[in-house]
C-alpha cells in the first residue's frame, strides 16, 4: 500500500521518536506519536491511518489494550502491539483482542518492517481460499459429528457455486458420489438446502 499512514502510540518519548523516525525511513507516514490514551484517541479521530503501532503497557497500566479495543470498535485498521512483555498473562489478555500482529522489544528496523509488511499485506490483501477453509474448519470444529476431508472438499467447491456435475468434474468422482457426499453433509450440519448450509458456513 502506498502512503501508508501508521498511528504510532508509545508512553517512552524517546521510544517513540525513533520509532517514527524508523518509519519515515522505511517510506510510512507516522501519526503521532501519542504518549497516552487520550491524546492516541484524538489523533485517531482527527486523521487518516492504516495501521496502528500500539505500546501495551502506557504510563506503566495496560492502555494499550483498552486502546486497542476502542480502535477495534471504530476503525477497519490491522494493530500491531510493541511490547517489552511475552508472560502468559499478558498473552492471554492480548489474544482477547486479537491483534495482526505481536513485536516484542528490542526490535530492529528489519523486523519492524517485516511486521508491518505482512499485517498490511495480510488485512488488506487476504487470501480468498484461505478464509474459506477457515471457515469450513471452524464450521467442522462445531459439529458432533464432524465432516471427512472428502466432505469438506465437496462443500469448498459448494461454496463456490459450482453444481454437481462440475463439483464431480473436479473431483473424478460421479455424480451420485457427489450427492452422497451433499446428503451427509446436510445431516451432520443440520441444513435443509444448500442456501442454509452457505448461510450457516458464512456466519461462524
Amino acid at each position: 500500500m502506498e502512503h501508508l499512514k501508521i498511528l504510532v502510540v508509545e508512553d517512552d518519548a524517546i521510544v517513540a521518536e525513533d520509532i517514527a523516525s524508523c518509519l519515515i525511513d522505511l517510506g510510512y507516514t507516522p501519526i503521532g506519536p501519542a504518549f497516552d490514551i487520550e491524546s492516541a484517541k484524538d489523533l485517531a479521530l482527527e486523521n487518516t491511518f492504516h495501521l496502528a503501532l500500539l505500546d501495551i503497557h502506557l504510563d506503566d497500566r495496560e492502555d494499550g489494550i483498552h486502546l486497542a479495543k476502542w480502535i477495534k470498535e471504530k476503525f477497519p485498521v490491522p494493530i500491531i502491539f510493541l511490547t517489552a512483555f511475552s508472560d502468559s498473562i499478558t498473552l492471554s489478555k492480548v489474544k482477547e483482542i486479537h491483534p495482526e500482529h505481536y513485536l516484542v522489544k528490542p526490535f530492529n528496523d528489519a523486523q519492524l518492517k517485516a511486521a508491518i509488511e505482512i499485517t498490511v499485506n495480510n488485512f488488506y490483501h487476504p487470501n480468498p481460499s484461505q478464509e474459506k477453509l477457515t471457515k469450513i474448519f471452524k464450521l467442522n470444529q462445531k459439529l458432533n459429528e464432524p465432516l471427512t476431508e472428502r466432505e469438506m472438499e465437496v462443500l469448498s467447491l459448494l461454496d463456490e457455486g459450482l453444481s454437481n456435475q462440475q463439483i464431480a468434474e473436479k473431483l473424478f468422482v460421479s455424480e451420485n458420489t457427489v450427492k452422497t457426499h451433499l446428503k451427509n453433509i446436510f445431516l451432520k450440519t443440520a441444513s435443509s438446502s444448500r442456501t442454509d448450509l452457505i448461510k450457516k458456513l458464512h456466519h461462524i
